[in-house]
């Protein structure tokens, strides 16, 4: 054979499209789920509310600001009510760019500092411009959603979850590799 083929099932379940990916010789590779806008907030939601054990997540940009609701809340108040239960919830925000950028993501690192999840800055030498999210090493979802309202609710963003311990552990070494990097917050007061 010139190259590896591959089939692609497409499942509804619940209203929502999955799409199993095989090889060839039908082996599973992935199952992928489409986040065009809002569905982003509400799966990372879904998943996050479901982890049994860890989830790992980068922040470029965040729009965090203590006392003033958003929809990036929903998403921030899973991660700490999965670490409430007992989830590892590590946290890499990134701490370059824009005065108001780096700000705002120090916000949402105290936030997460005060309420018990381990939480990393990536400064100019490692500037964190994924957008990822890997739930219970299975899950990863990456695209281009910011942790902004703009972001999660207003701009046209894609992403992607993809259901895969493969890839999910590609991308936990890419954190990994990342987190041993990067400095940890601590809390400001």
């Amino acid at each position: 054979m010139p190259g590896l083929f591959f089939r692609v099932f497409i499942y509804i379940l619940g209203g929502v499209v999955l799409k199993q990916i095989t090889d060839f010789r039908g082996a599973d590779l992935a199952i992928a789920l489409s986040l065009i806008g809002r569905d982003y907030v509400y799966t990372a939601h879904r998943l996050v509310d479901a982890s049994n054990s860890k989830v790992l997540f980068t922040v470029f940009q965040s729009s965090f600001v203590p006392g003033v609701r958003s929809k990036a809340d929903m998403l921030i108040d899973s991660l700490v009510h999965a670490h409430q239960r007992g989830v590892k919830v590590n946290v890499l925000v990134n701490y370059s760019g824009s005065t108001s950028i780096i700000s705002k993501n120090r916000s949402l690192a105290q936030h997460l500092v005060e309420h018990g999840i381990s939480v990393r800055s990536a400064g100019r030498s490692y500037l964190v411009h994924g957008k990822v999210l890997i739930v219970d090493s299975e899950v990863v979802i990456i695209g281009s959603h910011n942790l902004t309202q703009r972001g999660l609710w207003q701009n046209y963003e894609a992403s992607i979850a993809i259901h895969s311990k493969s890839i999910a552990s590609d991308f936990e070494k890419w954190f990994t590799w990342l987190w041993e990097r990067c400095k940890e917050v601590k809390s400001f007061g």
